[in-house]
């Protein structure tokens, strides 16, 4: 039997408040229902049932490490644990890993940026889609924390409750435009950390005012303006795409920009896009709290991307999220956290591999599959 070190996977999840009730006749232990879970999902398992199935196909090798007094949990067991479970306990243990789990580098770059789980919705019952907002560290490659939102615009409420449970200090925080609110960077600022926020038509006057000023700068060519330039270029399958980013650092003549808590610069991010022979311009304007160059910011407005490449599109590709069925009370939250579980266990293994790879590795290779597990403590 392997022990569970402290700090640990097992350790940690060990300590997350069972939802049934005393006097239920619980035959499982909610460790090894969770365990099971997170294992299956590595392997590529979508369903409970087929959860259940994997359980018993590999039942003698959970039972070196797992007590499993009475076996495998049925898929009706798994169903109902994962529908009762709390979603914030989950996620609180869930944070408590990924910081045991998580290295504190000095000027990470923390995206923050929500997901919609499409298959969580019930349209005849009138139940929307959940929405899963998450803070992604692009330096440790993996999902800090996450909370359930009822929908999008909830994001708002759910940002500031991620930033109080995440250390954050000397990080850089990027958030799209939804979290472009004044609250929310007077938050980062009192954490001791830096933004760089995506300014919208939801900021109205501020926008306009942004624009304007970009827009001024081009006609003087940026003339006694603290400004910088930087471009990138990249190609491939038939696509070119330029990048030009611009910086403002003195942003005194900004009326009222005293009201953004930190406040000190303003950037411009100009993708040109060529595709058989056709271009499309796209510029999309920020706020930020540093007077770093053209280049600094380029740099972390791409790490930012990260959260759509390395954590939703992953969700999506790899783990199928949005196909998931799971609509039934907690079912679809608690089911996003185990994914996102999986994800990061995958991406902490030190394997060059893809994602791919790695999982289907695992399915094939339980050696396999217990370093991923024990290479971070099981």
């Amino acid at each position: 039997m392997i022990e569970a070190q402290e700090g640990s996977f097992l350790s940690i999840f060990s300590q997350l408040k069972d939802p049934r009730v005393e006097n239920d006749n619980k035959k499982h232990l909610l460790i090894d229902i969770v365990t099971i879970a997170v294992c299956a999902v590595i392997c590529k398992c979508e369903t409970w049932e087929e959860i259940a199935d994997y359980g018993e196909e590999k039942q003698d090798w959970f039972k070196t490490f797992l007590k499993l007094p009475e076996g495998i949990p049925s898929h009706d067991t798994f169903r109902r644990v994962f529908m009762l479970l709390d979603p914030k306990e989950f996620g609180r243990c869930f944070l408590d890993w990924t910081n045991s789990i998580r290295k504190t580098i000095k000027g990470d770059v923390i995206a923050i940026d929500g997901k919609t789980v499409r298959g969580s919705a019930h349209t005849s019952l009138g139940k929307r889609a959940i929405h899963m907002v998450s803070a992604w560290s692009t330096e440790n490659g993996i999902v800090l924390s996450q909370l359930k939102v009822d929908e999008k615009s909830n994001e708002i409420t759910a940002i500031p409750e991620i930033l109080d449970s995440l250390d954050i200090d000397g990080a850089t925080i990027t958030i799209d435009a939804m979290g472009c609110q004044k609250e929310i960077a007077a938050k980062i600022i009192s954490k001791k950390a830096d933004y760089v926020l995506a300014l919208k038509q939801n900021q109205e006057s501020f926008f306009e005012r942004v624009e304007q000023a970009f827009a001024r700068g081009f006609e003087i060519d940026f003339e006694n303006m603290n400004y910088s330039y930087h471009q990138t270029t990249d190609s491939g399958h038939g696509r070119i795409e330029e990048r030009n980013y611009f910086k403002i650092n003195d942003v005194e003549f900004l009326n009222r920009s005293s009201d953004w808590k930190g406040f000190r610069s303003i950037g411009l991010v100009e993708a040109i896009v060529t595709r058989n022979g056709k271009v499309s311009v796209e510029r999309r304007y920020y706020i930020a709290s540093f007077e770093g160059d053209a280049e600094q910011f380029g740099q972390i407005v791409r790490k930012h991307w990260q959260v759509e490449n390395n954590l939703h599109w992953m969700l999506d590709v790899q783990f199928r999220e949005d196909d998931g069925l799971k609509r039934a009370k907690n079912s679809a939250a608690n089911f996003s956290v185990i994914k996102r579980i999986a994800l990061n266990l995958l991406k902490k293994e030190s394997s060059p591999w893809k994602l791919k790879k790695k999982m289907m590795k695992a399915i094939y290779n339980e050696g396999f599959l217990m370093k991923i597990l024990v290479g971070h403590g099981v």
